[in-house]
């Protein structure tokens, strides 16, 4: 797969025309390990999928969650950098205090730990929003609320200290860390109105990928990108806790991607009621 214009350092993809588990690889933990994005399980040794990450792209064995034979896929890519605003941290846990160190550049907005060794153990994010912050986590593999538990105790510029419940002395972890960058990402909260003539958010950018959760409510992870769909009346589903296959295009839960926002065009409870979380990425970023 060519025409990233970079050398991707996580690949998330997912079968569209199956149900099939997400498929997430990091450069950091290396090509022969993988891991199910919407599992609880840990990492497992995998020697099909991305069998490399390349100067412009990545190069594909023929797993059946990232090459089956004429079925469709889409991929999301991330260049870890502290310009780009991502940073990748593997760590021990120590059933203790534990300033785990980053290399973001400043303090992180959110933070994306999951599994790489030990017992099951569910996905969790640390959100920065008013809703959030280290009071609150959000499990990235179920639909669940957000729950009032605290799984990341302080972030600063260069550590972050995960709690007890994200640092289990008998598990190892992955954190995919994040910021806002002007032009570029942006991380944030609105509340639903439950009307079709939804919401407005400003990112300053016209997003190519969003993320979208209910925190307030039990509701599925949503992802809108403009590379499925453009701004139309009906837009596919897609859920980033569920292997389920692309869902039937839709005219309950389109957005419409603006020059410098989205806005919600549809009534449906997953991303226009309650409090929803989001995070985005620009199409033609300004930086």
């Amino acid at each position: 797969i060519t025409g990233l214009n970079f050398q991707p350092d996580w690949v998330l993809i997912k079968n569209r025309d199956q149900s099939d588990g997400w498929l997430n690889q990091n450069s950091v933990s290396g090509v022969g390990v993988t891991h199910e994005w919407n599992d609880d399980g840990p990492y497992e040794s995998e020697t099909d999928c991305i069998t490399a990450f390349n100067s412009d792209g990545f190069t594909l064995s023929n797993d059946h969650k990232v090459n089956a034979n004429t079925e469709k896929y889409v991929a999301y890519c991330w260049k870890k950098s502290a310009d780009a605003g991502f940073d990748i941290v593997e760590y021990s846990g120590n059933g203790s205090t534990n300033n785990v160190s980053h290399s973001l550049g400043a303090t992180p907005d959110c933070i994306m730990m999951h599994l790489k060794s030990g017992s099951d153990w569910d996905s969790t994010m640390y959100f920065n929003s008013p809703s959030m912050g280290t009071g609150e986590g959000v499990f990235m593999t179920l639909a669940n609320a957000g729950q009032t538990s605290t799984y990341i105790s302080a972030v600063s510029t260069t550590t972050f200290t995960p709690t007890s419940s994200a640092n289990t002395s008998t598990r190892t972890y992955v954190a995919y860390l994040f910021r806002s960058i002007p032009g570029f990402s942006h991380f944030g909260e609105f509340e639903g109105n439950g009307n079709a003539d939804g919401p407005f958010i400003y990112t300053g950018f016209r997003p190519k990928f969003i993320f979208f959760k209910a925190i307030d409510a039990t509701e599925n992870w949503q992802i809108r990108d403009t590379a499925r769909h453009s701004n139309t009346g009906a837009q596919t589903r897609i859920y980033w806790n569920a292997n389920s296959a692309e869902g039937t295009a839709s005219t309950a839960s389109p957005i419409d991607f603006l020059a410098n926002g989205f806005k919600i065009r549809g009534s449906n409870t997953e991303i226009n009621s309650n409090t929803i979380i989001y995070g985005a990425w620009g199409d033609v970023p300004y930086k």
